[in-house]
């Protein structure tokens, strides 16, 4: 029970409003940790990001952070049944000591399954 009174269910993976309806669902913000894939102090570079929904989150809002700087780049849909895969290429400088995502006004009903990393490590020096 939430402190307005709303009675909240747990499901295996989700929290739900007890009588609530499925378009009253709030939109949603994220900011994952510092990603630093194992390897604090070696560079690596980006080939790729993928993340797999259950909805085209094209439109949606999301950032990647590399070095605490925003990438940029060209991103592409992928629709295989039900689920989604975004591709996005980083065209920015895509060297690397740590990684970050900011997902900002994500619609209600779309849920994140997967993120994916395609990535080298550079040689040490």
């Amino acid at each position: 029970i939430l402190d307005d009174g709303t009675l909240v269910i747990s499901t295996d993976n989700e929290l739900i409003r007890y009588q609530g309806h499925l378009s009253d669902k709030r939109k949603w913000d994220w900011t994952s940790k510092k990603i630093t894939l194992n390897s604090p102090t070696q560079e690596k570079k980006l080939t790729s990001f993928k993340i797999n929904s259950n909805a085209d989150i094209s439109n949606e809002s999301f950032t990647l952070k590399l070095n605490n700087v925003d990438s940029t780049g060209n991103q592409k849909t992928i629709t295989y049944g039900g689920s989604y895969q975004e591709e996005y290429k980083v065209t920015s400088d895509n060297t690397f000591l740590e990684a970050q995502l900011i997902f900002s006004q994500i619609t209600g009903t779309t849920s994140i399954d997967a993120l994916g990393f395609i990535y080298r490590q550079k040689a040490i020096k």
